[in-house]
């Protein structure tokens, strides 16, 4: 007697193992897929985070003081904790004198939802600078957190007629502050007058 076709229970077999196989596939294909959305979400924070950075870094390399402004740099607590704002005279070549007053703090968007806005306005200001609208700078970054040292002591405010030796800036990168990343900025040691 030749036996012809499979039987049911080696079908089943096979179709049993197939499933095994697809599922635990499925699964491993379903993870690799996740990390790397995480892993995309993850490195436009970090360049989001760090263009932010330079940014900031380059502008108080490059502070200006004035003899017409009471400060070199005003920085104010915010009225909650991550809401702070910073405002000061750098060097800027899209003005024809070539310096502009610059403010970073958070604002809302349309949805409302607070992102880190930015102002950047020719000196000398003509009008009120509090005047001038913040616009969206990075949709990454949620709280804003600046500390001063000077001499061996750390503020929350600063609002001299120079520099302080170094500010210490926090990052937040959720609304609950849980999410961040801190660095430290030593502005320009001789800054220049105008």
């Amino acid at each position: 007697m030749t036996k012809k076709g499979f039987t049911l229970i080696e079908i089943l077999v096979t179709v049993g193992i197939i499933v095994l196989v697809l599922s635990l596939a499925g699964g491993s294909l379903f993870y690799i897929l996740r990390s790397s959305s995480e892993s995309r979400k993850t490195l436009y924070q970090k360049r989001e985070i760090m263009k932010t950075y330079a940014q900031l870094n380059n502008q108080l390399l490059c502070i200006y003081l004035s003899s017409n402004k009471t400060y070199a740099l005003k920085g104010l607590p915010g009225a909650t904790n991550g809401e702070d704002e910073i405002h000061f005279l750098t060097a800027s070549p899209i003005f024809s004198d070539g310096i502009a007053e610059v403010g970073y703090g958070l604002i809302k968007n349309q949805k409302g939802e607070i992102l880190l806005g930015y102002s950047e306005i020719p000196f000398p200001v003509k009008g009120d600078y509090a005047e001038a609208k913040m616009l969206p700078l990075t949709p990454v970054i949620k709280g804003l957190k600046f500390r001063y040292l000077n001499q061996g002591i750390t503020l929350d405010r600063w609002e001299e007629t120079t520099p302080p030796e170094k500010i210490e800036i926090t990052f937040w990168l959720d609304n609950e502050g849980k999410q961040t990343f801190s660095f430290n900025i030593r502005p320009a040691n001789r800054a220049l007058f105008w």
